[in-house]
């Protein structure tokens, strides 16, 4: 026991001094450039260089990783936005699924999952959250110069914060989604392996199971005689989540939603001022109370409720525009259904009108047309050859002749009436181009 207790006293002797070096260098870790800089390219740099390489690396990397970015949120460190840098991980994880091998997928469905962990921590109690994240820069929504005091509404609240969370298990169940859809083999099994990795925490609400469940049915069944890896490991899964269903969580209890104004209640109508006084506050705090505007850019949902008239006039015109056009459209494209249809039928009607003799007239007269064209053909050969035998050179000419266009001996015609010399006019032609040619002025 002596000997564990003096191995404990010196282990956090030397915790102690590791997060005394860390307090010490903190500051230094991410520079200030710009507010733009701090909120994309510092958690762009740190994710790249950092984070991804080494989560997929040992299984005690990715847990490594995941408490380095909460070590860094703890020690209130100055231009890192810990809101940002979760957001960069949650809201596309497909290409990191695809891009994964099987050892790695496993990796980073533990860094996922013990990301989800803290994510969720917070998101449980609001006691929590404002002890440990309510007053640390990691929540500012507002980066300002260091010589301007920070307001009270540029940190993100706890109620805005529940609805990032959503929009994370979201985007997670949107990627999720995407690669079970595919009908690439790494990324199915990759998503699977990631899904199994991150079930503790991940699916919460009832809706976004109902979906999971769905598709991980699907391949079940797609791939029961196919790949009976893929099906052990769908069935697992579905199994581990029918266990968890009873304790999933509705909607309305994970965040609370908006209400949408309805048109039709009385209370909106006729009433503009205060339609218009309702875009100072926010959906989510009480009346009389200002929303933190730092939270906007993270929820979409959170849009300002007022309506004015002339918007929704301006909207109606432009309802009312589409539909005229619209119809146009498909007056249109009837009446040219209608004539194609026409077309057809006289045509038809043509030609149940001729006989069997008109018929039979109609192939002789073909059949005819194309002997004739074959004789005068032959006829044209033997010619030629009777010419060739009074001499080479006359030959010659007579298939320099046959081989130009009808527009060289047009020309060549033209210059014997005016008496000029055809070899050389006609060499000079052979040169010209046709973009030359075209450009000449006809005769």
């Amino acid at each position: 026991m002596e000997k564990l207790n003096d191995e404990r006293k010196k282990q956090h002797e030397h915790v102690d001094k590791i997060l005394q070096r860390l307090q010490e260098q903190k500051d230094s870790w991410f520079l200030l450039r710009s507010a733009k800089s701090a909120k994309n390219d510092t958690i762009t740099q740190f994710l790249q260089l950092c984070l991804f390489p080494r989560c997929t690396f040992t299984a005690l990397d990715a847990l490594y990783c995941a408490k380095f970015v909460h070590a860094i949120h703890n020690l209130k460190t100055s231009n890192f936005s810990t809101l940002l840098c979760y957001d960069r991980i949650f809201c596309d994880i497909t290409y990191s699924v695809t891009s994964c091998t099987e050892g790695e997928a496993t990796r980073y469905g533990r860094f996922l999952c013990a990301m989800l962990e803290t994510v969720m921590r917070w998101h449980a109690d609001q006691a929590v959250f404002n002890k440990e994240c309510a007053n640390y820069p990691g929540f500012v929504t507002k980066f300002r110069v260091s010589n301007q005091f920070s307001e009270a509404n540029d940190h993100v609240g706890y109620e805005n914060y529940r609805h990032v969370c959503h929009k994370w298990h979201y985007k997670i169940t949107k990627a999720i989604v995407f690669c079970l859809d595919s009908k690439d083999f790494m990324q199915i099994r990759n998503a699977l392996i990631i899904l199994m990795r991150i079930l503790p925490h991940y699916p919460v609400l009832a809706k976004l199971a109902q979906i999971i469940e769905r598709k991980v049915d699907k391949v079940r069944e797609e791939e029961k005689t196919k790949r009976p890896d893929l099906y052990a490991i769908a069935s697992s899964y579905i199994g581990q989540l029918k266990l968890k269903t009873p304790h999933m969580l509705k909607e309305s209890v994970f965040h609370q939603i908006a209400e949408r104004p309805n048109k039709d209640s009385p209370t909106n109508v006729g009433a503009p001022a205060a339609a218009t006084r309702s875009d100072k506050l926010s959906p989510t705090s009480p009346q009389g109370t200002r929303a933190p505007s730092g939270a906007a850019p993270f929820y979409s949902s959170e849009q300002k409720s007022g309506i004015k008239e002339p918007e929704a006039k301006a909207d109606s015109k432009r309802r009312k525009l589409e539909s005229s056009t619209s119809s146009s459209k498909k007056v249109e494209e009837l009446v040219d259904s209608v004539k194609k249809a026409r077309g057809l039928k006289t045509k038809e009607r043509n030609k149940d009108k001729l006989s069997d003799e008109e018929r039979d007239a109609r192939k002789d007269r073909k059949l005819g047309r194309k002997r004739d064209r074959v004789d005068e053909s032959n006829s044209n050969e033997h010619k030629r050859r009777r010419e060739g035998q009074n001499g080479e050179e006359e030959l010659r000419d007579r298939e320099r002749h046959r081989e130009k266009s009808p527009r060289e001996r047009s020309h060549e015609k033209f210059d014997r009436e005016r008496g000029v010399a055809s070899g050389s006019r006609t060499e000079e032609r052979q040169y010209i181009s046709k973009s030359a040619r075209s450009s000449r002025v006809n005769y």
